[in-house]
C-alpha cells in the first residue's frame, strides 16, 4: 500500500507535498532501514533529484546526509551510488547554491566511506562555488583520501 501511495505522491503537481514525501521517505529510510532501505525505494529519492523544484532537490540531499552519515546503512546504498553518482557530482553546480552546497557536504560524507574511483570521478568534475566552507572541507577530504592511497 506504502509503494502505491509514495508512486502517486512522488508524481503530484504541487512541489510541496513532493518535497514532504521526500523528507519523509529519508526519515522512514534511517529508522526502519530493514523495510525500506531498499532499491525499491531508493529510487524515488534518485529520481527526486532531477526534480526542477529547488526544494524537492534539497530534501533529497538532506535525506541522503542522514543515510550515509549512518555507518551501519552505508553498505545498503552501493547500488543507489553507483547508478545515481554521476547526478549527485552535477549537483554540485546546481542553480540554487544551497542543494550545490549540501550537495558537496553529501559528497564529503560518500567519500569518506566509498572507493577512491568516485573520489577521483567528484574531483575531476567538482568546480568549487557557493558557500567556501563546505568547498574547503570537500577538498580537504579529497587531499587526506590522496594522502592515505
Amino acid at each position: 500500500m506504502y509503494f502505491q501511495m509514495q508512486r502517486r505522491l512522488s508524481d503530484d503537481v504541487l512541489p510541496e507535498i513532493r518535497s514532504i514525501c521526500m523528507e519523509e521517505l529519508g526519515l522512514w529510510m534511517k529508522l526502519y532501514s530493514s523495510a525500506f532501505l531498499s532499491d525499491s525505494y531508493l529510487k524515488y529519492m534518485g529520481w527526486m533529484m532531477y526534480d526542477k523544484v529547488n526544494d524537492v532537490r534539497l530534501k533529497c540531499v538532506l535525506s541522503l546526509q542522514g543515510l550515509y552519515a549512518d555507518p551501519l546503512l552505508v553498505s545498503k546504498l552501493d547500488l543507489f551510488t553507483s547508478r545515481f553518482k554521476d547526478r549527485m557530482i552535477s549537483m554540485t553546480l546546481d542553480k540554487d547554491t544551497e542543494v550545490a552546497v549540501q550537495t558537496m557536504k553529501l559528497l564529503v560524507l560518500i567519500s569518506k566511506c566509498v572507493t577512491c574511483l568516485f573520489v577521483v570521478l567528484v574531483s575531476s568534475h567538482v568546480y568549487c562555488r557557493g558557500e567556501a566552507s563546505a568547498c574547503f572541507t570537500f577538498m580537504q577530504v579529497l587531499i587526506c583520501i590522496e594522502l592515505q592511497t
